[in-house]
C-alpha cells in the first residue's frame, strides 16, 4: 500500500495526450532534476521523509519519528504524501522531458522487468559489501556527492541489462516459465496438442501488376477480389479487404520491385476460414463451483476487512503498542500456521488439478491439412 500512490499515477495520466501538449524531449530538464533531487528537495524537507518499504518509523524516518507527538504524531502521515510527491514530480519530467519517445538500444529491457524487479536488491547488497572492501576515500562536499550520485546511472543500467539478458532469464526459466510442471499434470493426449504443428508450405504466388491508381486482385480462379490502391500495395500494407468473408479466402499480399513497371506485388491464396465463435465446451462439472457461488458475494467484504482492520487497529492504538502486542505472542502461533500452511499448499495444488482437470474441451480445428495457416487468434476464456 505504501507504494500504491505511485502506480495510481501511472495508471490516470494521460501519456499519449500529454506528450502531445509537450515539446520534445532534451536534457535541459535533466539539469532541473538534479537541481531539484540534491538541493531543492533537502531544503524543503531537512527531516528524512518515510518512503513506502514499511511504517512511519523505518526507511529513512527511524531518528524523526520516535521524537513526534501530538497534533504532528497525529498528522505524521502526511510526511509519506509529501515524499510522494517529492518522488512523483522529477519522475513525470524525466518521463515526458527527458526519455526519449522512440525505441532505442535499451528499449526491450522495458518488457523483460520481472527478474530486474526481484533480484536488484540482491545484487544491489553485494555491489555495497564489494565497496565496504574497497579503500574508497569519504566523500563530503556537495559536488563529490553529485559525483557519487551521477556514478549510480551506468550501475543502474548495467544491473538492467545484465538481469533481463537472455542468459540470466534462461538460468531462472524452470522457476519464472515452469512448463516441465504443466507437463506433470497433462495427459499424454494434452501434451501432443501442445506441440506446435508443422505449417504446410504456402501456395504458389500470382503475380499481379499495375501502373498506378486502383489496381484490380485476381484470384486464383480468375474473379476480381477487390481493387486497391497502388501506393498502398507497393508498400506492402494490407488493406481491409485482403480479410475475405467465410467463403472468400484471404489474401496475403507481399511486394517487391520491378524494373518494368512502378510496383510488383505477388499474392498468396489461402482457403483458411474464419471459425466464427468456437468456445471451450464444458465436459464435466467442477467439484464445487456451484456450491462456492453463494459465498461470491462475501469476498469483497472480507478482503475489505482483512485489509482495513489491521490499518485502523494500528492508527488507534500506534505503533509502540501494536510492537508490544506482537511481541507478547507465543512463537508457536506465529510459526505453527507457517509451517501447517506450508504443508497444505501441496496438497491444495494436487486437489486443485484434480478438480479442474478434464472440465473443458478444447474446440476441434478446422484447419485442414495441406492449407497455408495465415494467422491464429487465441482468446482465453475464463
Amino acid at each position: 500500500l505504501g507504494f500504491l500512490p505511485y502506480f495510481a499515477v501511472g495508471y490516470v495520466t494521460p501519456f499519449k495526450k500529454v506528450e502531445q501538449l509537450l515539446p520534445q524531449p532534451s536534457l535541459i530538464p535533466a539539469v532541473l532534476i538534479l537541481a531539484w533531487t540534491i538541493f531543492a528537495a533537502p531544503a524543503l524537507f531537512p527531516a528524512a521523509l518515510p518512503d513506502g518499504h514499511g511504517w512511519y518509523g523505518c526507511c529513512g524516518a527511524e531518528e524523526s519519528f520516535p521524537l513526534v507527538s501530538g497534533v504532528e504524531y497525529s498528522l505524521f502521515w502526511t510526511r509519506r504524501l509529501a515524499k510522494v510527491s517529492c518522488d512523483v514530480m522529477p519522475m513525470l519530467v524525466l518521463v515526458f522531458l527527458v526519455l526519449p519517445r522512440s525505441a532505442t538500444s535499451v528499449s526491450w529491457i522495458g518488457s523483460e522487468t520481472l527478474h530486474p524487479y526481484l533480484f536488484h536488491i540482491l545484487v544491489l547488497t553485494w555491489v555495497n559489501r564489494g565497496l565496504e572492501l574497497l579503500p574508497l576515500p569519504q566523500v563530503t562536499s556537495e559536488l563529490g556527492h553529485v559525483a557519487v550520485l551521477l556514478l549510480h546511472v551506468p550501475l543502474v543500467v548495467l544491473i538492467q541489462y545484465v538481469l533481463a539478458s537472455k542468459i540470466f532469464r534462461w538460468v531462472w526459466k524452470w522457476c519464472f516459465e515452469p512448463g516441465w510442471l504443466v507437463d506433470l499434470v497433462l495427459s499424454p493426449e494434452e501434451k501432443t496438442a501442445r506441440q506446435p504443428a508443422a505449417l504446410p508450405p504456402l501456395a504458389a504466388p500470382v503475380a499481379v501488376q499495375g501502373v498506378g491508381g486502383a489496381v484490380p486482385v485476381m484470384s486464383l480462379g480468375g474473379l476480381v477480389a477487390g481493387e486497391y490502391d497502388s501506393e498502398a500495395l507497393a508498400a506492402g500494407k494490407r488493406t481491409p479487404d485482403t480479410v475475405a468473408s467465410d467463403s472468400n479466402p484471404r489474401l496475403v499480399l507481399a511486394h517487391r520491385k520491378g524494373s518494368e513497371s512502378s510496383f510488383a506485388s505477388t499474392m498468396r491464396m489461402s482457403t483458411v476460414r474464419s471459425r466464427g465463435s468456437c468456445r471451450w465446451t464444458p465436459s464435466q462439472s467442477i467439484i464445487g463451483m456451484k456450491e462456492a457461488r453463494v459465498y461470491y458475494p462475501l469476498l469483497l467484504p472480507m478482503f475489505l476487512a482483512a485489509t482495513t482492520v489491521p490499518l485502523l487497529t494500528l492508527l488507534w492504538v500506534g505503533p509502540a503498542t501494536m510492537v508490544e502486542i506482537m511481541g507478547s505472542i507465543p512463537p508457536y502461533l506465529v510459526l505453527g500456521p507457517m509451517v501447517v500452511g506450508l504443508l497444505v499448499t501441496p496438497g491444495l495444488l494436487v486437489f486443485h488439478s484434480h478438480r479442474l482437470g478434464g472440465t473443458v474441451e478444447a474446440p476441434p480445428a478446422e484447419h485442414r491439412e495441406g492449407e497455408p495457416l495465415t494467422h491464429v487468434v487465441v482468446v482465453v476464456e475464463y
